[in-house]
């Protein structure tokens, strides 16, 4: 188990999105999960996986990666956008990963705030 803030966990997460800490050869074999809706037994849903990471799209439809963390904490590196997102709580969610609101309402406000406003333009 690891414990940081959501400030460390988007610092450490930057270093990784602006393409500078990893070979090229790694950051190519991160653009894309290993195992795409694999149901996992552990946590009783499917995810997709690879490299240590789990796997979602952003909402312009590209692989981003992370991890999430118990209680419902989340971090995800958007390599495609050069974008790191953090989330922390003191309360406990019910669910997990990106099926936590809070969680999903931040990534929706991102992508909307950095990227429908500049298409607009």
């Amino acid at each position: 188990m690891g414990i940081s803030n959501a400030e460390g966990l988007a610092h450490f997460h930057s270093l990784v999105a602006s393409k500078q800490m990893l070979s090229k050869e790694f950051y190519e074999k991160l653009e894309k999960p290993v195992l795409e809706h694999t149901y996992d037994h552990a946590i009783g849903y499917e995810e997709s996986k690879g490299y240590g990471f789990q796997y979602t799209k952003n909402p312009k439809g590209q692989w981003i990666f992370g991890h999430s963390g118990f209680g419902g904490q989340n971090v995800r590196v958007d390599l495609n956008n050069g974008l790191t997102m953090a989330y922390v709580s003191n309360g406990m969610k019910i669910t997990d990963a990106d099926m936590v609101e809070p969680w999903r309402n931040l990534v929706k406000e991102v992508y909307r705030v950095f990227f429908e406003q500049n298409d607009n333009k």
